[in-house]
Parts: C-alpha cells; sequence; structure tokens
C-alpha cells in the first residue's frame, strides 16, 4: 500500500510541471464566453498549466493561481486576464479540493519543490490562493524549505478550518507562524457580505498570523459588494499597483 500511495505521489508531481504541453492559451479567454472560459481552466488533469501569454515574458519570477473548492473557473478570468499584463509566466494549479488539508498542502509543497528544480532561472513565486486553496497556501508559507522566495496571498481562506474539515479531516488551526524566505498576506472578507462564511457563528478565517501582513477588506467595492469571489479581482487590482 505505502509503495501505490508513493507511485500515486510521483505521478501526481511530474504531471504537475508538464505545464507546457497543456497550456491554457490566454487568447481563447479572451474570446470565450466567462463560462466556457471557466470550464477551459477548471477541467483539467491535475497540476500545474502554463498560461500562455503572447507578450514578452520577464523569467526572473513567476505566478501561480490557486482555485478553491468546487470551483467553476469562471471567477478566476478577468484576474488572469489582467495579470497577464505584468508580462511574467503565470501558473494555473489544478488539484484535488476532495482532500484533507494536510494532505492537499503535502501535495502542494512536494510540487512546488519539484517546479523549483526545474526552474532554476527564478528567483521568487508570486502565489495567489483563494478560499481552500488560500488555506492550503497559507500552510505552505510555514514549512516552505526551497531557495526561490513565496510572496503568498490568501484570499477569504478559512484559515482555522471549517465544520466539515474539522470533522472529516480532524483539521483546526489557531496560529499560523510564516517561516524563512515566505511572505503571507492575508485578505479577508467581511464575513456578513460573504456568502460562502455567513452562515458560521465564527469567521473562519480568524487566525492568530505571526510573522505575516492581514488586510481587512470592505462591504464594498466600486459600487458594489465585495463577496467571496470578487475578492479576488480586488486583490488582483492591488498586486497590479505594485
Amino acid at each position: 500500500m505505502k509503495k501505490m500511495v508513493t507511485i500515486v505521489l510521483i505521478f501526481f508531481i511530474l504531471s504537475c510541471c508538464e505545464g507546457e504541453e497543456n497550456a491554457i492559451l490566454l487568447s481563447n479567454l479572451n474570446y470565450l464566453e466567462i463560462d466556457d472560459s471557466g470550464e477551459l481552466i477548471i477541467n483539467r488533469d491535475y497540476g500545474f498549466h502554463l498560461i500562455e501569454n503572447e507578450k514578452g515574458i520577464d523569467s526572473s519570477f513567476a505566478m501561480i493561481l490557486i482555485h478553491g473548492y468546487g470551483s467553476l473557473g469562471k471567477e478566476w478570468i478577468q484576474p488572469i486576464i489582467e495579470l497577464s499584463s505584468k508580462s511574467v509566466q503565470m501558473y494555473w494549479y489544478r488539484w484535488d479540493w476532495n482532500q484533507c488539508p494536510d494532505e492537499a498542502q503535502k501535495q502542494l509543497l512536494d510540487s512546488l519543490l519539484f517546479f523549483e528544480n526545474n526552474n532554476a532561472e527564478l528567483d521568487s513565486l508570486l502565489i495567489i490562493g483563494h478560499s481552500y486553496g488560500g488555506l492550503i497556501a497559507a500552510m505552505i508559507s510555514e514549512k516552505w524549505t526551497g531557495k526561490i522566495k513565496l510572496n503568498i496571498h490568501s484570499v477569504a481562506a478559512p484559515l482555522a478550518g471549517i465544520s466539515k474539515v474539522r470533522i472529516l479531516c480532524d483539521f483546526e488551526k489557531e496560529k499560523y507562524e510564516v517561516g524563512p524566505n515566505t511572505n503571507l498576506m492575508q485578505w479577508i472578507t467581511v464575513q456578513s457580505h460573504d456568502n460562502v462564511f455567513n452562515e458560521y457563528k465564527i469567521d473562519p478565517q480568524i487566525v492568530n498570523l505571526i510573522n505575516g501582513k492581514v488586510y481587512r477588506l470592505s462591504k464594498v467595492w466600486d459600487g458594489k459588494r465585495l463577496g467571496h469571489n470578487r475578492s479576488i479581482l480586488f486583490i488582483t487590482k492591488q498586486i497590479l499597483k505594485e
């Protein structure tokens, strides 16, 4: 059984890094309907998928985008198109959201280390993880041992765990301590305006974050509710200002 698990994990890591063979064409996202574009990025094998950009690429750093539980993909389309203006390598990380956090985090960590070994020209990675994807990205901030610097944005993520995950996975966290060579920025939505978290008595986004930065979003942005999915676009706009 242990040998079988090892084989599956090796296969997953190898598939994670075949980004160019499984590339997403940015031009397709521009011209397809939003629902079709969402299906294009979410209906993929697990692993990294390069988002091909016809513009010149700065090869010194890359961006990795990590979706949340049950994602339809379409909440990422406008952010991806806008982030492409930075002219950097960009990868979509498709993963199995039915995994428990510890297992998903371990696969992400192994995949990132393998990715680092195959991209020696990179000196940093900017990671945007949303919802459950933001949870596993935040967990990476405590365990990263690679040489590449990680700048992680955890967006609208239940870092404390939610009831289903606590019961099925025995997972609950009150504190995150960001390790060396890593920056973690947590972006917290207003619970009452987040349609994923507004039914919980206690906001699952709230934890003690040590050596990281916490940003609290407003209720409204640009005249519209700033909720769970729209928070991705808001953070995109902030990143583009840097």
